[in-house]
């Protein structure tokens, strides 16, 4: 599980991490939860197809998309 608590500028969110059993190289998720604004954001990399869910900012996808990268670099570092 690798769900933890991260900080970013002075926010502080819940981050999950998942991908699909057995299909992480072409499902994977990642989503965050503000517990001071209640408000969940999230990014679906599916079959090389992006989703946004929770009608993040510009801000809140690039952190969205760094996360992506970093959770997951073996994959989109091309390490796998």
């Amino acid at each position: 599980n690798k769900n933890r608590m991260i900080r970013v500028s002075r926010e502080q969110f819940v981050l999950i991490v998942s991908c699909k059993p057995h299909m992480c190289d072409s499902s994977q998720i990642i989503a965050i939860y503000d517990p001071v604004k209640k408000h969940v954001y999230s990014i679906l990399a599916l079959d090389g197809k992006f989703y946004w869910f929770g009608k993040p900012s510009d801000n809140i996808k690039d952190l969205l998309n760094i996360l992506l990268v970093e959770e997951f670099k073996a994959l989109y570092r091309g390490q796998s």
